[in-house]
């Protein structure tokens, strides 16, 4: 069983926080579970930029019915590209199989 983790980022302006971190096979893992089908992810936006580790993935996990996306956010100094797994919350607890 991986060890759970959170990351929380405090902000001048605004906080960032990662619901879950977990560190799998050399990855580090950000998690965001969300309750509805859509919301804002600008958390897990500002983990994939400030952690500096060349290992790193994001899920997302929701009431949608799944998806992998290739997002791109844009900063006021920098633009950020990374692959979003998006997972149906039932899967919560097989998410390793998927990553």
């Amino acid at each position: 069983m991986p060890k759970l983790n959170y990351w929380l980022r405090e902000g001048k302006s605004n906080n960032a926080e990662v619901d879950f971190v977990v560190e799998r096979g050399g990855f580090l893992i950000a998690i965001e579970v969300k309750a509805g089908v859509a919301g804002k992810i600008r958390s897990l936006h500002q983990w994939m930029k400030d952690v500096n580790y060349k290992k790193k993935k994001a899920i997302r996990f929701n009431l949608s019915a799944g998806a992998i996306e290739n997002v791109t956010h844009h900063f006021e100094d920098e633009d950020i590209k990374y692959k979003l797994i998006t997972l149906p919350l039932y899967l919560v607890n097989h998410f390793h199989k998927f990553i």
